[in-house]
Order: C-alpha cells, then structure tokens, then sequence
C-alpha cells in the first residue's frame, strides 16, 4: 500500500478519537530525485538483514527501519542515517494526551557531495537507450569519477517503499539490472588493449615507430591462418598506421615478437588482472596464468582476445594513464562527508615510467583513430573538442555477437576527461560507443552552468 499523503495523514491523526481502529504509523523513505540515474553508484536502502540486526541493533537500528544495503548508502549508512528522535507523552485511558514526559530531538545524517555529474549520468544513459553496457568516465589527472553508468538500470526507491512485487521483477530479470557492469561486469577487451600493446613494444625496443609490418589479411602461425579483420590486408604499417586501422595482424606480430611474459608483464602495469582500488564492489578481471601460451594465443592475446577480461572501470583507468603521461590513479567519488573532506583534490599516483616518446607515439595514433578519414574510431570526431581515442570489437562466445568499445580522452592536448565504453554484445565500438564517446566530450566541453553532483 502506498504511503498516504502528509496532509491526509495529518487530518486523519487529529480525527483519531472518532476513527477506532485507525493508526497512522510514520515510516523513514528515501526520496532518489534523478530516479534510476547513478543507481548502481549510490545502492539502496532496504530492512536489515537478521545477520545485519545483531551488530546494527546496538546502534539504535530496530527491525523494520531501512538500512544502507549497496553502493554508497551501504558504505556510508552510519553517516548518512542520523539518529532518530521522539517523545514520550502521557495520555489517559482513551488516547488523549495529557503530558510531556521526555522528548529527544532527531539527529539528521551528514550531507554527501560527490564528485559525479548528475547530468552527463543522465546523458549516457540516454545515449544508450536499450542496448545493454557500461561507461566509466574520470578526471585524469586527479581520479575523481564523473559518470558511471551501467544500463539496464533500477529505481532505488522501490527498495525504499519495500515494493515488493518491482523488487521480486527486479531480481528475477534476466538482464541483471541489479548488476553494475561498470564495475563488476567483466569484457573481452578487443582492440582498446592495442595501445597498451604497442607501449610494451616500444619499451622493450621491439621495434620502433616507423618499423613496417606488412598485412597480407592474415598471419600464419604453424599451419594455422590467423585473420586481421581486413581479409585484403593494409598492406606495410607503421605504428601510427596500425593504431589508425587497427589492424590485428600488426598487433599479432607484436605479440609474437614479445612473448607472454613481457605482454603479460605490459598488462599488468596498466592495471589489468587485479583491482582499481575502487572502493565498492568491483571485479579485478582476468590475465592469463605464468603458464606457456601456445604462440597463438600470445597473438590473440596482444590484440585483446583469448584469455583476457577486464572491466571498464579498468578501462577508463588505462586510458587516464595515456591521457596523464603515465600515472595509474585510484578511482573516487565520494568529496565531503558533513564537512570533512574524504580526499584530497590531487591524490597521489603510481607512475608507471612510460618514456616520453613512446607515449607520445601511441597518443598520435589514437587521435589519427578519431580524426584521420580512415580512422576507425571517426564517429567520434568532434568539430567542437579534439578527442583522442582506441576502439574495439571483441568476439565473443556468441556468434555473430561481439562486444563494441571505445576508449579515450579529450581534449586531447590537454586531457580533463578519460572514458571506456562498453555497448554489451552491441556489435562495433566504433558505433554506439564511439558516438557517446563524442557525446560525453562536448557536454564537457560545452559552456553551460556547473555540473549537477549527485
């Protein structure tokens, strides 16, 4: 039954004499002004779990009040709750009050800011309509999260008005909307690991920017045929070139040329295979064991197939790191609970040591992705902000399905935003991720009023 309005409510307390049998009863809510926008980020409120109550009782919690169970109401639940307040009135035997024995006024919980924009949230999710995916966006040169957005969605405040019967369609969805793939949801990455790939490559002098590698369509390993995805090939390609074309038998030979141990070392060095440090609940992904890989599978792997997942939270710290010179950040969100600051404006980074020039050489080639003619990642072309950028399209166990992803930066010369986009069995990255990758740019770009914060 739905909460009865204040004013109904009211009326009917002051007619309680004359309405035997009738109790108004106050219940705590949470009112979520942006709906489904940021629900993953910030969680849900729901009763304690009989677990929860034994620890939670001692602070004042009684069975039927909503506790933080997800996100950040579940995290910071003891800052946000307060305390409750009330009185303890005399009446006589039909109900009126005839005195105030006590009274405790109610503790309000701490306001939260966060880094977010409620806004652009708004607007990836928009941009996504019903495909399923993901999007991470961060500062670069600080951590600070401004989006995450994980679609299909969910209403936290069914959970609030305990609606059970949303609440039983939510978990029974076959779409995981309760699941925050921006986070937890793990991908084969595709061609957005190709720049990390070609860093690795150049830092252990394998070749060097200007080194041809010739595209025949195919690479043949053993007596197997491994295919780019241009079956005529690119013919000779320099490092710039093969960013541009992403041309997966350029990257195959990279692979080869490094072996696992030295790709697999270039991985992780960018974060793959373990955890961002993100606060809530995230996947670390999957990098391949220091067992052998057949040569093959080395190949596939350089170009981001095979044994490798990682998320997009992943993602987008990778692509910071292109974009800051080389500073793997720990992502954030959380500014200011009540007036204590919860992390500095500048939070210290690792630095990965990446060269100079090496990096500045990969930074080419992603911006020639987006803005060359025959770029893959063009649907990202922005005549309002230069962006930098590495799609990708990864096959997957499905066929004819594959997974479509966009990473990158902007402006590109002077990077204030990082992203990775996923579009979940969405066909190309160069398509719907890509376009939301331009989309998110110039709302960052444009000049309207301050962001939103959630």
């Amino acid at each position: 039954m739905p909460p009865a309005p204040k004013a109904a409510a009211l009326r009917l307390e002051e007619s309680h004499l004359a309405l035997p049998g009738v109790v108004v009863e106050s219940v705590v809510s949470r009112h979520y002004p942006f709906g489904s926008v940021g629900a993953h980020l910030l969680g849900y409120l729901s009763q304690p779990s009989p677990e929860t109550f034994k620890t939670l009782k001692e602070y004042g919690v009684k069975p039927k009040d909503l506790v933080g169970r997800a996100g950040l109401e579940g995290e910071l639940d003891v800052y946000l709750r307060g305390e409750p307040g009330g009185s303890l009135i005399e009446v006589e035997a039909r109900g009126r009050q005839v005195g105030l024995i006590g009274r405790k006024d109610p503790v309000p919980g701490q306001t939260v800011t966060l880094t977010v924009d409620a806004e652009l949230e708004a607007l990836i999710a928009q941009r996504f309509g019903q495909q399923a995916g993901a999007a991470v966006v961060l500062n670069p040169q600080t951590g600070e999260l401004l989006a995450m957005v994980s679609v299909p969605s969910f209403d936290p405040g069914v959970f609030a008005t305990q609606d059970q019967v949303a609440i039983r369609r939510l978990l029974a969805d076959p779409k995981a909307p309760l699941m925050n793939r921006a986070a937890a949801g793990t991908y084969l990455p595709g061609s957005i690991v190709k720049p990390i790939t070609a860093m690795t490559a150049l830092q252990h002098r394998i070749v060097s920017p200007q080194t041809p590698i010739m595209c025949e369509g195919f690479l043949l390993i053993g007596n197997r045929r491994f295919h780019c995805w241009n079956r005529d090939g690119h013919g000779a390609l320099t490092m710039r070139e093969a960013l541009m074309w992403s041309c997966n038998v350029y990257f195959m030979e990279l692979g080869r040329r490094l072996g696992l141990d030295r790709l697999r070392a270039g991985f992780q060095q960018a974060g793959f295979g373990r955890k961002t440090g993100w606060h809530f609940e995230e996947d670390a992904g999957h990098l391949p064991s220091a067992r052998t890989l057949h040569e093959g599978e080395v190949a596939l792997l350089a170009m981001g197939q095979g044994e490798i997942l990682i998320t997009p939270l992943q993602g987008a710290v990778m692509a910071s790191a292109i974009a800051n010179g080389g500073r793997l950040l720990e992502p954030w969100a959380v500014r200011t609970v009540g007036d204590y600051a919860m992390r500095a404006p500048s939070p210290p980074a690792a630095g990965l040591g990446w060269p100079a020039e090496p990096l500045a050489v990969v930074r080419e080639g992603m911006l020639a992705v987006v803005n060359d003619a025959h770029g893959t990642g063009i649907r990202a072309r922005s005549e309002r902000v230069p962006i930098a950028g590495k799609t990708g399209t990864a096959q997957t166990h499905v066929p004819g399905k594959a997974h479509g992803w966009f990473i990158g930066f902007c402006p590109a010369h002077d990077p204030a935003a990082a992203m990775a986009i996923v579009a979940e069995y969405g066909g190309s990255g160069g398509e719907l991720p890509a376009m939301i990758g331009r989309a998110v740019c110039e709302y960052l770009a444009s000049d309207t009023a301050p962001p939103r914060n959630l």
